[in-house]
């Protein structure tokens, strides 16, 4: 359904193509639904769903010096925005939970008219006994008679749509990119229209405070699931760390063209016997001067698929069905936990998610199609469902070994996972903590009310090698789950070791699996 808008007001001078400022500038606007709906882009029959979503307002960072929406001399765009919206109602089996999102740089098609044209990617999940479902559409600026798309004297308002314009003639120029929904098992399909209105609103103190050009490392986890169209969906399997290191994730931020690149290096660590064929594989997201990222400051930032050929993704080494504008098949979104919060995740009382100024952790999902034409792989997709991330300024071996004097401390955080028990998928929370002894260079976890059990390793068991370490835990009650996790200490400005950050996989009967990443600050 391709909405009917009328646009008008006064356009903004220069068709939108105004001056960028001495300094990178930063504006936010909150966006208004059409009537249908409740969350910007999603259909009324879904966004009733999620009455308690965080839908965050659109914030663009603008470029310094050259002209808004003219790439510069490198190619390269400047100026661009991002947008997010979260949400995890109820618990367990009884969960529903969806992650979507638009990130995009600010062009001119036409040379005339400043325009946004990129795309909303992110999943849902209806019910947790259920399928994925994909989100996949159109994101653009409606135009007036003129080619008009912002109204007001510096870019105050404007109107989103599903419909994308191209040049020339933006007035007359639509391509029909109607918002796709569908089930990884394909028994559900539908398309729709929405509008939203942008109307300019204060942008939080703050913003832009913090903001560096460096290359971060970290840990990444999720399950991902897997459907042939003549099997059905398969069980679900965790994926973190190529290799069990923070060198699988490199997340790189750029001031001079305000974007990112984020690629995570994945093996998978389920059983054999309880898995798929997936075996490894990489997911890049945006990529530096691409109109696929956004890049704020330290704590608001998001990207799509890979832009850059660089960063393309793969699963066992199929780069899957791509296209002229796509690098790879992933079909992805990534956003930091600043933008979108917790939502509905909880943790026990006296707990609290990390705050981790200068440790930043999100979340991100990703939808796959191989590339196998005739072959058994044929129609296959690969579904990796809101997992998380944690990434910052890693500690060097000298950092933590100055530390042994201190003798113990402890680290204070949490741990979200993607849990599937056996027939429902869902997110869950719970504490994370670690008793660090820098002096014998092994610590002591426990993670308490994830998912409804609590783990501890044993005493010491979490071993340190240099600025990384590695060990294994169990579940304190008598539900056979045991796991293990893979971390690293990060450094806050002058504070070396400030952080832990790093990833975790259990399981148990029935297969019952969860995976997840973990964020704590030392105390």
């Amino acid at each position: 359904m391709n909405h009917v808008v009328i646009v008008g007001g006064t356009p903004t001078p220069h068709g939108g193509l105004l001056p960028g400022g001495a300094e990178p500038t930063y504006e936010t606007w909150n966006l208004t639904p059409d009537l249908l709906s409740t969350i910007p882009t999603l259909p009324a029959e879904f966004s009733v769903q999620f009455p308690n979503a965080t839908v965050a307002p659109m914030m663009a960072v603008f470029q310094n010096g050259g002209t808004i929406g003219v790439p510069g001399p490198n190619g390269a765009v400047r100026s661009h925005y991002l947008w997010a919206a979260f949400d995890v109602e109820g618990q367990g089996k009884d969960q529903k939970s969806m992650l979507i999102g638009s990130v995009g740089g600010f062009y001119s098609e036409d040379g005339v008219h400043l325009n946004l044209d990129q795309s909303v990617r992110g999943s849902l999940r209806p019910s947790a006994d259920g399928p994925v479902y994909r989100v996949d559409g159109g994101w653009g600026t409606v135009p007036d008679a003129a080619g008009n798309q912002f109204f007001g004297p510096n870019l105050n308002d404007f109107v989103i749509q599903n419909n994308e314009v191209k040049g020339p003639n933006l007035a007359a120029g639509y391509t029909l990119d109607d918002v796709s929904i569908q089930s990884q098992d394909t028994q559900f399909s539908s398309t729709s229209g929405y509008t939203a209105l942008a109307a300019e609103t204060s942008t939080p103190a703050g913003i832009g405070a913090l903001r560096s050009s460096r290359t971060m490392n970290g840990y990444f986890a999720a399950l991902g699931q897997s459907f042939l169209p003549d099997t059905g969906l398969l069980t679900p399997y965790a994926v973190t760390n190529a290799n069990g290191l923070p060198t699988d994730l490199t997340l790189q931020t750029d001031t001079a063209t305000n974007t990112i690149a984020a690629l995570f290096n994945f093996t998978n660590v389920t059983p054999a016997d309880q898995s798929t064929d997936v075996t490894s594989g990489a997911i890049g997201f945006g990529g530096i001067g691409s109109g696929r990222s956004a890049y704020v400051d330290d704590q608001h930032m998001a990207a799509l698929q890979a832009a850059d050929p660089a960063i393309a993704g793969n699963v066992n080494g199929n780069l899957g069905l791509g296209d002229a504008a796509q690098v790879d098949g992933f079909r992805s979104f990534l956003v930091s936990h600043d933008i979108v919060g917790t939502s509905g995740l909880t943790l026990p009382a006296g707990s609290t998610f990390c705050t981790c100024q200068y440790l930043q952790w999100g979340y991100w999902n990703s939808n796959f199609r191989w590339n196998d034409p005739n072959g058994p792989n044929q129609g296959r997709t690969e579904s990796f469902y809101i997992g998380t991330w944690v990434a910052g300024d890693l500690s060097s071996v000298a950092d933590v070994d100055g530390l042994i004097n201190m003798g113990t401390a402890t680290f204070n955080g949490h741990v979200i996972a993607d849990v599937f028990d056996g027939a429902n998928q869902y997110l869950a929370a719970g504490a994370f903590q670690d008793v660090w002894n820098f002096a014998a260079r092994d610590g002591t976890v426990t993670i308490t009310g994830l998912d409804g059990h609590n783990y501890a390793s044993a005493p010491g068991g979490i071993i340190g090698n240099g600025a990384n370490f590695a060990g294994s835990f169990q579940a304190t009650d008598n539900s056979g789950i045991s796991g293990s996790l893979n971390g690293s200490f990060f450094n806050a400005p002058n504070i070396p070791a400030a952080y832990q950050g790093g990833s975790l996989f259990a399981s148990g009967p029935a297969n019952y699996r969860l995976a997840g990443s973990f964020a704590a600050q030392r105390y």
